[in-house]
């Protein structure tokens, strides 16, 4: 799985792919695929020339979540 820098270069040399998500090792893979499915079913548009990067929301006081970014293009 592509990380960081190289995630980015790819998404934006490669103008046709299937999707890329990226996220830090985590242990809550639950919570991760929860997150993306919640994101994509909300959108309605599937990860198809998305670049999607899932994050560890950590707040004082309450529980760890995450939360969904998505990179443009440009």
């Amino acid at each position: 799985m592509p990380t960081g820098a190289l995630a980015d270069d790819l998404h934006r040399t490669v103008p046709d792919h299937a999707g890329i998500i990226i996220f830090k090792h985590d242990r809550d893979y639950a919570g991760k695929i929860k997150a993306m499915t919640d994101f994509l079913n909300e959108d309605g548009n599937m990860s198809e020339n998305r670049l999607l990067r899932v994050m560890k929301q950590n707040t004082k006081g309450v529980e760890p979540s995450f939360v969904m970014q998505e990179y443009g293009r440009g």
